[in-house]
């Protein structure tokens, strides 16, 4: 089956096949897909492919989220080659740790929830340098995420009963309690 579908600058839609190992586009114009299958080394019993985050306008690059390994991958959308991250793994300790959000800003860099903790990381697109910051409260389990067009990302706290907001070019976030 499907998760996530989302649509590019140019209309079309991407869709995470999750058990299928693969991300699909769909161009309405033709009713055509192209599938984007993932590396077969990396297509195990496992492999959820949940999330994406479509190109931004003028970018040949896909990112997504195997749920599964809780690997993010980088697709270049012209050869089909996929290039994985493993983000998580540079937190200490054994915890129990998920993504959960995704969304990129205007450098194509990935943002993503760790959903059992306060955590938001960012993958820099150009380094491949993971770096997390904290949200106000503890224990907000981050889930849903929305860049906006200044950069502003947009943190929907779970169990914080707020939504926060990262300044991406200041790295500074501010939290705004619901009013219930």
């Amino acid at each position: 089956g499907t998760l996530d579908l989302r649509a590019d600058a140019d209309g079309n839609l991407w869709i995470a096949l999750m058990h299928q190992g693969a991300l699909a586009k769909f161009d309405p114009k033709t009713e055509k897909f192209r599938i984007y299958p993932i590396p077969p080394e990396w297509n195990g019993d496992i492999a959820q492919i949940a999330m994406l985050e479509p190109p931004k306008l003028g970018s040949h690059t896909l990112w997504a989220l195997d749920q599964g390994p809780m690997d993010v991958y980088r697709v270049d959308l012209d050869s089909g080659k996929y290039e994985r991250f493993q983000p998580l793994k540079v937190l200490p300790g054994n915890q129990p740790r998920t993504i959960y959000g995704f969304a990129t800003d205007s450098h194509d860099n990935i943002y993503f929830t760790e959903f059992l903790s306060n955590l938001i990381g960012r993958l820099d697109a150009k380094t491949g340098e993971v770096k997390y910051y904290e949200t106000p409260s503890k224990s907000t389990w981050p889930r849903r995420i929305e860049m906006d067009r200044e950069d502003h990302l947009w943190i929907a706290e779970f169990h914080g009963n707020a939504i926060a907001m990262l300044d991406t070019k200041t790295e500074t976030m501010k939290e705004f309690p619901l009013p219930t």
